[in-house]
C-alpha cells in the first residue's frame, strides 16, 4: 500500500534520488467518487486518482478497468478534492465520497479540517465582509446555505431566530482561524469550538437530512448567479460587496452543483442565440455556485435593469470601455469567465428565481427502492406526479431491498416531462429485464388537472418512434417489452 511503501521510503537513509517508482507513490493520492448516470438511472462509483504534476487517472470500481488514463487536466487541483465537494471532468460531474487510503486521508485530515460559521438574521448585511475575510484568512468557502437554524444545532443563540446563513469552511486549523474571526467580529456569527459539535452543525445544516432553504420571495427581485471560477479564484466576497454597495439586498442566497441536464435547461433561452452557449453549460456545471436572490432597495421593481448595470456587459472588453466599475469590468476573464450572470429580462426574475430556489428546497435527489406488487403515486418537484405499477419505497424504511429490486435516484431539481419520464422509463425497463418472468408493463406519468405543460421528445425503440402525446390529464403513455432497445 502506498503507506507502507512511503514509510519505507522514509526510514531509508537518504544516499542519493530516491526511485522513480517511490517518488510517484509519494506524488499520487486516490479518492472515491460516485457519478449518477442519468441515462441508466444507476450511481457509477470511480476511483479518481490524482498526481501532483496535475495529472489525473480514473478506474471504473465495478468493471475493474481503466476508465481514463493518466492524463493532464490542470482544471483540478488538489485544494479542489476533499469530501463532499463536486469536480467536473470531461463534463462528468464527479462527487468526492470518501478517501482512497490512509495516506491521502492522513494528508487532508490536516489541511481540510472543517468549521461552521453561522451568520445572525441581524448580521446578514454584513455578510460579505465576512466572506472576503475568511478567503484572506486562507479558508476554502465549501457550501453557504440561507435556512433557519434549529435550536438543537450546536451555536445556536436566540439570536438566530429566523433566516440564518450557515458557512461550511475547509482549511488547516480552520475552527481555531474561524474562532479568531469571530471574537473580533462583534458577535456577527457564532462557530463550533469541538469537532464533535462541528460534525453535528455539518450534520444539520449541509448534510441529506439538512434543514430547507429559506423560501424565495419571487417578487420584484431578480437572480444573481456567481459563476463557479469566481468561487475557486475567491472573490465571492468582492463580489457580493460590490453587489450591496450598489444599493441591493440579499435576499435568499445559496450554494449550488449544477448539473448538465439542468444547466442546459436553466441556459435553454441561449442557444442558437450566444455563440458560446456551451461554453457556458460546461463552466456553470463545472464546480461549485453561488445563487442569490437580491432586490434593489429604494425601487424593487427595477432591480432587473439594475443588475445588469452592476453586472456590465457580457463582453468584458466591451465593460471595460462602457462599465469600467463595473463586477465585469473589473473582474472578467473572458466571455464564458465573466464572473456573473445575471437576469436580462424583468418577467424573467421570478422564473429564474423559482428554478433555483424553489424546485432546490429538496437539495439532495431522494433514493427509492423500486420492487413488485403495487401503485404508487409520487409527488416530483411539487408539479408533476409520476404513476407505475411498482412500490416505490424510502430506502430508510426499506432496509433490506428485495433481490428484485432496483436502486434510483429521483432528482426533484429536474423537473422537465420528458426528462422525468425518460429517467423512469429506463428504470422500469430494467427491473422488468430483471424480473424472473418475461412480460409487458406500463408505465404512464400524468399531471394534476391543473397543469397546461406538454411533453417534447420521444421514445425509440425497434419498432420504430413512439412519440409522447399529451392529452387531459394524462401526459405520455408507453408500453415497454423485455428486449426493447431505448435511448
Amino acid at each position: 500500500t502506498p503507506t507502507r511503501q512511503q514509510g519505507a521510503a522514509r526510514s531509508t537513509p537518504r544516499l542519493g534520488p530516491l526511485p522513480c517508482a517511490v517518488m510517484s507513490i509519494e506524488q499520487r493520492y486516490t479518492f472515491f467518487t460516485q457519478w449518477y448516470d442519468a441515462t441508466a438511472a444507476l450511481t457509477r462509483v470511480y476511483q479518481l486518482v490524482y498526481y501532483t504534476d496535475n495529472t489525473i487517472e480514473i478506474f471504473d470500481m465495478k468493471n475493474r478497468r481503466t476508465f481514463l488514463k493518466r492524463t493532464k487536466y490542470p482544471e483540478i487541483s488538489l485544494k479542489d478534492l476533499f469530501v463532499g465537494n463536486t469536480v467536473t471532468i470531461y463534463a462528468r460531474q464527479l462527487k468526492v465520497t470518501e478517501y482512497g487510503d490512509t495516506f491521502t486521508a492522513d494528508r487532508f485530515a490536516e489541511s481540510s479540517e472543517t468549521a461552521v460559521a453561522i451568520v445572525k438574521p441581524s448580521a446578514l448585511e454584513h455578510l460579505p465582509t465576512l466572506l472576503k475575510t475568511f478567503t484572506n484568512s486562507g479558508l476554502i468557502i465549501a457550501e453557504v446555505r440561507m435556512c433557519e437554524v434549529p435550536p438543537a444545532c450546536p451555536g445556536y443563540t436566540p439570536e438566530h431566530a429566523g433566516y440564518s446563513v450557515a458557512v461550511l469552511l475547509k482549511a488547516a486549523s480552520s475552527m481555531s482561524t474561524v474562532a479568531q474571526i469571530a471574537d473580533a467580529s462583534s458577535g456577527t456569527f457564532t462557530t463550533c469550538m469541538s469537532a464533535q459539535e462541528t460534525r453535528a452543525a455539518s450534520s444539520m445544516l449541509f448534510g441529506d437530512k439538512a434543514v430547507p432553504l429559506a423560501a424565495p420571495n419571487c417578487q420584484d427581485s431578480s437572480l444573481l448567479v456567481i459563476r463557479p471560477h469566481a468561487l475557486k479564484q475567491g472573490i465571492l466576497g468582492h463580489v457580493l460587496e460590490m453587489v450591496t454597495d450598489a444599493g441591493f439586498v440579499l435576499r435568499t442566497v445559496s450554494t449550488f452543483s449544477v448539473s448538465r441536464p439542468n444547466a442546459e435547461e436553466f441556459l435553454e433561452v441561449y442557444k442558437g442565440v450566444v455563440p458560446e452557449y456551451r461554453e457556458y453549460v460546461d463552466e456553470l456545471c463545472s464546480g461549485v455556485c453561488f445563487a442569490a436572490e437580491v432586490t434593489f432597495g429604494d425601487a424593487p421593481a427595477e432591480s432587473v435593469p439594475r443588475l445588469r448595470e452592476v453586472a456590465g456587459a457580457p463582453d468584458p472588453e466591451v465593460a471595460r470601455l462602457l462599465h469600467p466599475h463595473s463586477i465585469r469590468g473589473q473582474l472578467a476573464q473572458s466571455k464564458v469567465k465573466n464572473v456573473v450572470h445575471c437576469t436580462d429580462l424583468a418577467e424573467d426574475g421570478p422564473l429564474e428565481v423559482e428554478y433555483f430556489f424553489k424546485s432546490s428546497r429538496a437539495r439532495e435527489p431522494r433514493r427509492w427502492c423500486l420492487a413488485d406488487g403495487a401503485w404508487l403515486s409520487a409527488a416530483i418537484g411539487g408539479q408533476l406526479w409520476l404513476q407505475t405499477r411498482q412500490l416505490l419505497l424510502e430506502e430508510s424504511r426499506c432496509p433490506s431491498p428485495p433481490p428484485t429490486g432496483l436502486l434510483i435516484e429521483m432528482h426533484q431539481t429536474v423537473t422537465s416531462p420528458a426528462r422525468l419520464f425518460m429517467m423512469a422509463a429506463a428504470a422500469k425497463r430494467q427491473a422488468i429485464l430483471r424480473s424472473p418472468r418475461p412480460r409487458r408493463c406500463t408505465l404512464s406519468m400524468r399531471a394534476p388537472s391543473t397543469a397546461g405543460c406538454g411533453l417534447v421528445g420521444d421514445f425509440a425503440c425497434r419498432r420504430g418512434t413512439r412519440p409522447l402525446r399529451a392529452d387531459s390529464g394524462r401526459l405520455g403513455h408507453l408500453n415497454v417489452r423485455p428486449g426493447d432497445r431505448m435511448r
